[in-house]
């Protein structure tokens, strides 16, 4: 499943009052290594009451995120995990989570258990990558999360279809991220990315145009497909630049999803699809009361 949520975020031209708030929630000379930390903190002090902690957490940036210039967040990337009980139960830089089985941050998350969350900060916007995807192979985490710097919320799990063949045994370390079962998302994913490419010439958009989204599309494809749950929140002008181009890169992912929604029925087990639901051609339609996001 895949769904984009746009909500009113005023700009500092228009609301003063925003202006104020933006001021108050950042103050100067704060420390930008602790930012992300702090904005997950008070994403879960929003998300009360939600059994889910994903769909807490979820919710709880939407909120946290209006009407806020994140570009005060670090500098490089960040990693915050956050158990299924709503604890922050570890910090690291990406480069050194993407081995994340290994040494204290590894005996951390064996402490937390299963269905822990990944959050973590995209400098330049853009949508999840091959490796935040890869991390959806590990057992333990139910879903990434990225915050991009101008606006844009990111979020995948693994889908209905790939649960039930998520692998049993503990995941091993590998370049870009965790090693993937033998009927794994990677495989999807590699699909996806790789029509995608191939497709690129059918379509007239400018090439950074284009690769400012790629990313984006090939979840958006892994959603319509039921490979992951996907969703997703635009800044205003990620958003502008895409619905520019809307009915383009709709045309490429339905086609796409097409695909891999036949590979995957090629591949998985007769049982496995018995027990989830057919994947969706197209995504459902925003929430009405939303709106375009800045």
């Amino acid at each position: 499943m895949a769904h984009g949520e746009y909500q009113t975020r005023p700009s500092q031209a228009e609301s003063g009052a925003s202006q104020l708030a933006m001021e108050n929630r950042t103050p100067p000379g704060s420390d930008r290594s602790d930012a992300l930390t702090r904005l997950v903190q008070e994403a879960l002090q929003q998300s009360g009451g939600q059994q889910d902690c994903f769909e807490g957490i979820w919710r709880g940036l939407q909120v946290t995120t209006r009407a806020r210039d994140l570009s005060w967040l670090p500098s490089h990337e960040k990693l915050v995990v956050v158990d299924q009980a709503a604890r922050i139960v570890a910090r690291a830089d990406v480069t050194q989570a993407l081995l994340i089985d290994r040494g204290e941050l590894g005996e951390r998350l064996l402490e937390a258990g299963s269905d822990i969350v990944l959050i973590h900060n995209h400098l330049m916007g853009r949508g999840l990558s091959r490796n935040d995807l890869a991390q959806l192979t590990n057992p333990r985490v139910k879903a990434v999360i990225a915050v991009g710097h101008d606006g844009s919320l990111y979020a995948a799990s693994l889908g209905e279809h790939l649960k039930s063949l998520r692998r049993e045994e503990q995941p091993t370390a590998v370049t870009g991220g965790m090693s993937p079962s033998r009927t794994s998302v990677m495989e999807f994913v590699a699909t996806a990315a790789t029509q995608l490419g191939q497709q690129r010439r059918t379509v007239s958009i400018h090439d950074d145009v284009f690769f400012s989204h790629f990313d984006h599309v090939v979840s958006l494809v892994l959603g319509k497909a039921g490979a992951i749950d996907y969703r997703f929140v635009l800044g205003v002008r990620r958003q502008k630049s895409f619905r520019r181009f809307e009915l383009e890169f709709t045309g490429l992912s339905d086609d796409i999803a097409s695909h891999v929604a036949a590979e995957m029925k090629g591949r998985i087990p007769t049982r496995a699809r018995d027990d989830s639901r057919e994947p969706s051609r197209s995504p459902p339609s925003p929430d009405p009361e939303t709106c375009a996001r800045e």
